[in-house]
């Protein structure tokens, strides 16, 4: 059962690592090349994350630590911004968190668990990836276009 993260600033991802598990594993042939196996796609990862909060945040904060997690102990859903972008993890707290005054600002960082890092779908990769091609294929067009102006205009073909 997880904890719905509550309506405050959700953290920055400062970086997170992968435990040591072997999610690969290559043959020992003494022979020929490595043949590789994949061995699972899941796993948990472990992200560092900073929050910056104003003084009702953190208060909301506090009480949200103590008593819907009981102090770290239950499961909560947040999104966390990793590099498939802003995406629904279940997390933990690894350790209970550090709160530092800054100025006006409460500055706070933890470690967390990652039950599993979310990853783009295939769908995913593929709409992102066609949607930077056309992009990329609409600035080379517009610089060709800006290109073929200028020439125009040069060879004073061109009026405006």
């Amino acid at each position: 059962m997880s904890v719905t993260y509550p309506a405050i600033p959700i953290p920055l991802v400062t970086g997170y690592s992968h435990p040591d598990s072997v999610k690969v594993r290559g043959d020992d042939f003494n022979t020929g090349p490595i043949n590789f196996e994949l061995l699972s796609e899941h796993g948990p990862s472990f992200p560092k994350v900073n929050w910056l909060f104003k003084d009702a945040d953190f208060k909301i904060f506090e009480a949200f630590y103590k008593n819907s997690l009981k102090f770290g102990a239950i499961s909560f859903d947040m999104n966390l911004s990793v590099g498939a972008g802003l995406k629904l993890h279940e997390c933990y707290f690894n350790k209970p968190y550090k709160p530092s005054l800054q100025g006006k600002l409460w500055k706070v960082t933890a470690s967390l668990v990652t039950v599993e890092k979310q990853y783009d779908t295939s769908d995913d990769f593929i709409t992102a990836a066609e949607t930077l091609a056309q992009q990329k294929s609409m600035v080379e067009c517009g610089e060709v276009i800006a290109e073929c102006g200028e020439a125009f205009a040069e060879a004073g073909n061109f009026t405006e």
